[in-house]
């Protein structure tokens, strides 16, 4: 394990950097993280939990779609354990925004971030979860929360970091064993926006409302607009909260 008190970016440093397989990057802040689409993920020093694991996939043809699909469920699962244990209510309060933020009543927790390697067949697994932290940026007051807001109490990091990596362990040896199918139906079923209304912006900014009708093994989401059905993949879309 690589530690830091301090550090611009795990991900960062994973990328820059030859790490072996299996190995964590891990930091009391991070202070210029990234999300997908190059947002920025705000992390509280010494309160949230940011790590990148660095993972290789033997197969070089694995699609990293399904890297996706283990690493949210992982995440997923994991944060369900920890509100399980807190002893709150998770029916029909948690799920999985897609392709792969986790959240709590609408409200965002986590997010991550896969980058690849591919010239040594390395994957850089990011991952920020609101844990301890009481307060937002104004801009995120509404959209975001933590654990500690949800259950009142303060969660061990340590303890959230072991289960976890014990999660995504678990996961990732899905795909590594080609069990494809597998984990994307725990994954799909994670998501609750299929069936339902969504707004959405385009890759130009504009802001659409359709129906989701499905989510594909590829990743893709189908979202139905004045009876006519479009498949759109992770970067062409972003669903809002």
């Amino acid at each position: 394990m690589y530690y830091f008190e301090e550090i611009d970016s795990t991900n960062n440093f994973a990328k820059h950097n030859s790490l072996a397989d299996g190995s964590i990057v891990l930091t009391n802040h991070q202070t210029n993280g990234k999300g997908r689409h190059e947002h920025a993920w705000i992390s509280k020093k010494g309160a949230d939990l940011t790590f990148t694991l660095v993972k290789k996939i033997a197969d070089q043809n694995t699609e990293q779609v399904k890297l996706v699909f283990a690493v949210t469920y992982a995440v997923y699962e994991t944060i369900k354990e920890i509100l399980i244990k807190e002893n709150f209510e998770i029916s029909g309060n948690i799920s999985v925004k897609w392709p792969n933020d986790i959240l709590i009543r609408q409200k965002k927790i986590a997010g991550i971030l896969i980058e690849a390697k591919p010239q040594k067949n390395l994957y850089l697994i990011g991952i920020g979860i609101n844990v301890n932290g009481t307060s937002f940026h104004d801009a995120l007051k509404k959209k975001s929360t933590s654990l500690c807001l949800e259950t009142g109490k303060s969660i061990d990091l340590n303890f959230l970091l072991i289960t976890l990596v014990k999660n995504l362990n678990k996961y990732l040896k899905f795909v590594e064993d080609h069990k494809y199918k597998e984990i994307y139906n725990l994954w799909r079923n994670s998501l609750t926006c299929i069936n339902q209304n969504v707004e959405f912006l385009d890759a130009k900014g504009n802001l659409l409302t359709g129906t989701v009708t499905d989510i594909l093994e590829n990743g893709q989401i189908q979202i139905r607009q004045n009876g006519i059905i479009s498949e759109y993949n992770t970067g062409e879309i972003r669903l809002q909260l």
